[in-house]
């Protein structure tokens, strides 16, 4: 599978979301999709579930998958400052089974503080690995990094045989991104880095092809060292079968 098409799928996949429909669209409780079957099945039927915890928001799920996780928040007492704590979080996924075969993952957003321009980071109180108001200490790093030694370790910490199959940055997605956010705070100072990342794995004995999006946001001036991770998930399934579940995966996030 080309590479670019995976690009052109997640840039749509990310923004659909966001972006308002030209059409009205009805939204049945189940979905029949018979165009792309995956499996030897012919039809695939989609019931909407909510949002576990909180019915934060309700998402299509093939029938007989799993979803697990959703919305949790951090208490400000425990991680050592509020950073964390100023909005929900979300890690979540949807499987077609319980090792997640076949899944689609969201991951949270975190904060981290990145200490080099501050005077007392400067001094050295605040080493990589520490904690500032909550956040850990950590360099600012591109999206690319990010998703390799930071969001893949985080998703996967018993994976083994990790090979980076293919990488890409996607500064047009960057630029879009922020265009949006100046448009709603226009004094902002935040600027963008967003990155796919394509990997091979085995993970309990089984082998794995997977594509990870990530967009970093950069406080900037105002933020005084702060970044964090945007917009972070993944997709994977057996090797040689990403373009065959694409389908799936895409009425699912739309």
């Amino acid at each position: 599978m080309k590479f670019t098409i995976i690009i052109i799928f997640l840039t749509i996949f990310v923004y659909c979301a966001n972006t308002e429909k030209k059409e009205k669209v009805t939204k049945p409780k189940n979905i029949v999709d018979v165009n792309h079957p995956p499996d030897t099945q012919r039809v695939f039927i989609f019931n909407r579930k909510n949002e576990p915890h909180e019915n934060a928001f309700s998402i299509l799920v093939p029938k007989g998958w799993i979803i697990e996780g959703g919305i949790f928040r951090v208490n400000p007492t425990t991680q050592g400052g509020p950073s964390q704590s100023i909005a929900a979080k979300l890690d979540f996924s949807i499987k077609k089974d319980r090792t997640g075969t076949v899944m689609i993952r969201w991951l949270p957003d975190v904060l981290y503080f990145d200490a080099r321009n501050s005077p007392a980071g400067q001094m050295g109180l605040f080493p990589q690995g520490s904690n500032y108001q909550g956040m850990t200490v950590l360099n600012l790093m591109s999206a690319e990094n990010f998703i390799i030694e930071v969001a893949f370790p985080y998703a996967h910490p018993n994976a083994k045989n990790i090979r980076i199959i293919e990488k890409k940055n996607l500064n047009k997605i960057s630029i879009n991104y922020a265009k949006r956010i100046k448009q709603a705070m226009p004094y902002s100072t935040m600027s963008y880095d967003a990155a796919i990342v394509k990997v091979k794995y085995t993970e309990n004995g089984k082998q794995y092809e997977e594509i990870i999006f990530s967009i970093i946001e950069n406080w900037g001036q105002l933020g005084a060292g702060m970044w964090g991770n945007k917009e972070t998930f993944f997709v994977r399934t057996p090797p040689g079968n990403l373009e065959k579940w694409k389908p799936i995966f895409g009425i699912i996030n739309n």
